[in-house]
């Protein structure tokens, strides 16, 4: 017969003794009353305060306002009392500027949800507008206009992946390697001829391109046939950031702080882009990490005397908010969002390569480096001759850490029983 544990009955609560209350020193009473309230209304007035004062030094600021934002995708590290400003109240306009323009900034990339009418931040003409309205001439905000701008220039067909990046979400967002290899397109034939003919308009600009006319207006052509498809198939967002979103916000809410003047400090996201605010806020430390077969590891780390923009590239996951941009089999295999719009398949040449320069922002340092990692092997000449462009690179290739910088710091090499990380030098 199997153990039964006896049942834990509450205990009996002590008999209730009534009071019953008459009307003397009712006074005093109201006079204790109105004590007792201004002390909490003095106590929370303290608390208040307190959370509003700040003492000059490194604080960490998060959004705080109940509508959708970006703000999540992202820690801001706040340098307060620089230049004599006064801490407390530096502290008040970064944290309202920060809420403002993190929801304008998530309702400005967006290819989620539409909003007709303009509010007060003036958000109306947005990406998922812009895919909505194929065809037609439509007047976009000046920082949607730059980052349209910036991958035309670059000749960069990310953007128009959105398709692909929606089938590659069903995969990332499985709960078993059974599910995942029903989606998976390298294990179904069914789903890699999917994505290729997918890929076949993405490339092609006589299918999709936006073309840009000037003064903030663009339109988006699709072609008719590419309409008819990706409407047949329920994947009709022809643009779409993809990878390169975090990028261009860390861009575009770092610039739009600094144009309030509230320049000091720096913008991390989740997903492993760094930007500074404008101000020199002394040194900074970066890691770079790299897929060990299993499990992702610390290569390497070094220290930049003067803070840098960056962005560091990875195709497998550092933490849980990682699972929406890839896949891990159990064997180790990786599925990743880092699409050749040659074929849909997603492909790197190395699992992690990054990009920094003092002086260009992350989305220009995420376009000068699509073409280096995605592809069937890494360029180390290509890497090497991004120094004549002001950039510089570090990647992590077969246990060995690639740098371009001359004499930079190394340490904190990944040495674990058999598996030990060394270095090389990408000269001129």
């Amino acid at each position: 017969m199997g153990r039964q544990a006896k049942e834990r009955l509450p205990q009996a609560l002590p008999p209730v003794e009534k009071v019953s209350l008459d009307g003397k020193h009712m006074g005093l009473r109201i006079g204790a009353f109105i004590l007792c309230l201004a002390v909490g209304v003095g106590a929370l007035t303290f608390g208040v305060s307190q959370w509003l004062s700040a003492e000059p030094g490194w604080t960490t600021v998060s959004v705080t306002v109940e509508e959708k934002s970006c703000g999540g995708e992202f820690t801001l590290n706040y340098l307060l009392g620089q230049n004599g400003r006064d801490p407390t109240q530096e502290l008040r306009s970064v944290r309202a500027a920060y809420n403002q323009i993190a929801v304008r900034a998530y309702r400005l990339f967006t290819t989620a949800e539409g909003f007709d009418d303009p509010d007060d931040l003036g958000v109306s003409h947005n990406l998922y507008y812009l895919n909505s309205h194929p065809n037609e001439e439509v007047a976009v905000d000046p920082a949607l206009y730059l980052v349209l701008e910036q991958a035309e220039a670059q000749g960069s067909r990310a953007l128009y992946l959105g398709p692909l990046y929606s089938v590659y979400n069903d995969l990332f967002f499985c709960q078993t390697d059974g599910e995942a290899r029903e989606l998976d397109p390298f294990q179904s034939q069914e789903i890699q001829t999917f994505c290729q003919e997918l890929a076949g308009f993405a490339r092609q600009p006589e299918h999709v391109q936006v073309e840009l006319l000037g003064e903030n207006r663009v339109r988006l052509r699709v072609s008719e046939e590419y309409r008819a498809y990706a409407e047949g198939v329920d994947r009709a967002c022809y643009v779409d950031l993809g990878w390169l979103r975090t990028a261009f916000l860390a861009d575009y809410m770092a610039e739009e702080l600094a144009a309030r003047g509230l320049d000091s400090g720096m913008l991390s996201s989740y997903d492993g882009c760094t930007r500074t605010l404008g101000l020199p806020i002394g040194q900074q430390v970066f890691s770079l990490y790299d897929w060990a077969g299993d499990r992702a590891v610390t290569a390497a780390q070094t220290a930049f005397d003067s803070p840098v923009n960056a962005v560091s590239l990875r195709t497998f996951p550092l933490n849980q908010r990682d699972e929406g941009r890839c896949y891990v089999f159990e064997d180790g295999g990786l599925r990743h969002w880092f699409i050749d719009p040659k074929d849909g398949l997603c492909r790197a040449a190395v699992d992690s390569l990054a990009l920094y320069s003092p002086e260009l922002g992350c989305g220009q340092l995420a376009l000068e480096a699509e073409s280096l990692l995605i592809a069937d092997r890494l360029d180390r000449a290509a890497l090497g001759r991004l120094r004549q462009k002001g950039i510089q690179a570090l990647a992590a290739e077969d246990r060995v850490v690639l740098f371009t910088q001359a004499e930079l710091p190394l340490t904190g090499l990944y040495e674990q029983n058999e598996e030990v990380y060394h270095t090389e030098y990408i000269g001129e």
